[in-house]
């Protein structure tokens, strides 16, 4: 079958505006960690869109531009793999024009990527289900903390991926921000950070790896380590959960959490590959590529045979052991 594998960052989707060398880089990692997993799955020619100062190149043709190269991609693929942020909408966008293609898509739901990116209806749809969350709430203009925390507190944009623009306060106070709701103010919750790694299928979940976290300065992500061995109970209910009440959770997805003594405390959902892949390809048997296949064909998942723990940052350096 041709998988089409799409990175945004990588396949220059935003070859007009402004990336950041990090966000350049954890793209590409996951990109070619994604290439190299699928190549090494039976029956999968994975293949993408190559940017670069010569312009788009899709199968060794040049393109004119970025859309005519996705276009192009879609057009010789089978599947697609589409990995982009939530943020604008970017990933239900096209992942509704792989859907609308005919092409068999390898990820989640458009309804589940716009819940998950939603960060109002997230935090509002896992509390009525009695999942734990941060206490969260929209803000915008004068914003006075007081009213909703007792203690730490972040702000961060309401439409972001991961922890860009994320703030962290010690104490409740009174901010200025811009009007209209652009942002979410959201009680710190002390711990440590982890995530989980996803495949579901349209019975059954696998839960590839429980990750820990690295973070710099204590709220920005810089990487982590995938585990080897099998997570919590608590970690597998608080999945099962997320997976009841956000339908059309499919493929690879990812949870980011703090685990604190009374359990996990959900912080995201993240409805596409995460960057703790990057270690999961080569150190996950079998290879997490199969269990996506496995899942968007509708069969039964694979068990999985041995985990490996490993390192990642975020420039794709993976480190075994």
């Amino acid at each position: 079958m041709k998988i089409f594998i799409f990175e945004y960052l990588a396949c220059g989707g935003l070859s007009d505006g402004v990336v950041s060398a990090k966000l350049a880089m954890e793209g590409r990692a996951m990109l070619s960690a994604a290439m190299k997993s699928f190549n090494e799955t039976a029956g999968c020619q994975p293949f993408t869109i190559h940017a670069g100062p010569d312009g788009f190149w899709v199968g060794g043709e040049p393109q004119n531009g970025f859309r005519q190269a996705f276009e192009t991609a879609l057009d010789m693929c089978e599947a697609a793999l589409i990995i982009a942020p939530e943020t604008g909408g970017i990933l239900e966008e096209l992942t509704l024009v792989v859907l609308e293609r005919g092409k068999l898509n390898l990820g989640c739901a458009p309804s589940a990527i716009r819940l998950a990116g939603d960060k109002r209806l997230f935090a509002e749809t896992l509390t009525k289900s009695g999942i734990k969350h941060p206490v969260t709430c929209i803000a915008g203009g004068s914003f006075d903390s007081s009213a909703h925390f007792d203690g730490k507190w972040v702000i961060k944009p309401a439409d972001g991926a991961g922890s860009d623009g994320i703030k962290l306060f010690l104490n409740p106070r009174r901010i200025n921000l811009e009007p209209g709701g652009k942002y979410v103010a959201q009680e710190f919750i002390e711990g440590k950070p982890m995530s989980v790694s996803v495949v579901s299928g349209d019975k059954e979940f696998a839960i590839l790896s429980a990750n820990r976290q690295f973070l710099d300065d204590g709220l920005h992500y810089a990487g982590g380590e995938i585990l080897d061995g099998p997570p919590d109970s608590d970690v597998v209910e608080m999945v099962s959960a997320i997976s009841q009440v956000i339908p059309g959770l499919k493929g690879y997805w990812g949870v980011d959490y703090v685990m604190t003594p009374e359990g996990p405390v959900v912080i995201e959902v993240n409805p596409r590959l995460t960057t703790s892949f990057t270690a999961l390809a080569g150190h996950l048997e079998p290879e997490p590529a199969r269990f996506i296949m496995a899942s968007a064909l509708g069969g039964p998942l694979p068990r999985i045979q041995k985990r490996v723990n490993a390192r990642f940052t975020t420039s794709g350096e993976v480190t075994a052991g």
